[in-house]
């Protein structure tokens, strides 16, 4: 049994060796994407590098357990990155500004009616729906819950046009003009802001054409950001806060993972799940219980000059994505 639990503890170090690996050297996490996919569970490590350390201390012998120092070293390391997964306090706590919701309904009008229940409860100002279905969109219109959102865009997807992103507001939406990817602006508690709905395909579909789609958002916020408009982008990136692309939107993402550098990092972006001490909060996959969600890529990014209240994850009937409501205002 010792010597099982031996083995199966360096297993467990190699799974959380490659995970960081990946982490330091995130160049790697493009090779394929297959690779690509597997970064996405790099927040996991922490539980290889766990039981690692129990079992050393378990079934080592002797000077055996000498080897839990391995699965401590990780362990502490793993821990120095996920800083931001660890609730905290924040300046600007609570439900204080505009409240923004999104969703990702992957073209599925299922559960139509809890997506209503939960948008009368809530009440967000501001409502993002990325794959939206023409079906979803329809008996949202006939249930009357967004009769208060008079002011919509939808932007429909290329390869299927009866499928795309939704923006509904309480307030005027102007499209803006030139952007790599759809943008709009609109007034939340503060002031004007440009809103940047994400919804990029996976790294299973082709590795260049995600990090580009991330790129596209972050070409589009810095843009804005030149401009001197305050900038929110929200959806799926489908991408965790490790991944390479997602690391180039967040402002210092790169310089804590020990590399500099990045096409989009004038946009200077911070994770909302972060400013709002909101820790991990993953979002899919939500529609396999008794399984919770596990990865977290679904997000809300704000440039500088727009605070965050707070954020909170939302399910929404059997979806595979669970919500996001954030809580925004341009800074007093």
């Amino acid at each position: 049994m010792s010597s099982f639990g031996l083995v199966l503890a360096w297993a467990l170090v190699a799974v959380g060796g490659g995970f960081a690996l990946l982490y330091a050297v995130p160049e790697l996490q493009l090779v394929n994407r297959r690779v690509a996919m597997i970064a996405a569970f790099i927040p996991v490590g922490i539980v290889a590098w766990s039981l690692a350390l129990v079992l050393f201390l378990a079934a080592g012998r002797g000077w055996e357990k000498l080897a839990a120092l391995v699965a401590v070293a990780g362990l502490a390391l793993q821990l120095s990155w996920i800083s931001g997964y660890v609730p905290a306090r924040t300046l600007v706590p609570g439900p204080v500004g505009t409240s923004l919701f999104t969703l990702n309904a992957r073209c599925d009008s299922k559960d139509r009616e809890d997506l209503v229940r939960v948008l009368g409860e809530r009440g967000p100002g501001v409502v993002v729906i990325v794959g939206a279905p023409e079906r979803l969109r329809g008996y949202l219109d006939e249930s009357g819950v967004l009769d208060g959102h008079p002011y919509r865009r939808f932007f429909p997807m290329g390869h299927l046009p009866s499928c795309g992103t939704a923006v509904y507001a309480r307030v005027p939406v102007g499209e803006v003009a030139d952007s790599p990817v759809p943008a709009v602006r609109l007034a939340v508690e503060g002031g004007p802001v440009v809103l940047v709905p994400a919804d990029v395909p996976g790294p299973q579909d082709g590795v260049s054409a995600w990090e580009q789609e991330i790129a596209a958002l972050g070409e589009t916020a810095a843009g804005q950001v030149a401009a001197g408009w305050p900038v929110v982008v929200a959806g799926d990136f489908n991408a965790v806060r490790e991944h390479l692309p997602f690391r180039r939107l967040v402002d210092g993402g790169l310089v804590r993972g020990g590399l500099a550098g990045g096409e989009s990092a004038g946009a200077g972006l911070v994770n909302a799940a972060e400013a709002a001490g909101g820790g991990w909060m993953p979002t899919y996959r939500a529609d396999r219980p008794p399984w919770p969600p596990v990865i977290e890529i679904d997000h809300v990014l704000v440039s500088g000059g727009v605070e965050v209240g707070s954020i909170e994850t939302v399910r929404v009937g059997g979806h595979a994505h669970l919500a996001l409501l954030a809580w925004v205002r341009v800074g007093q």
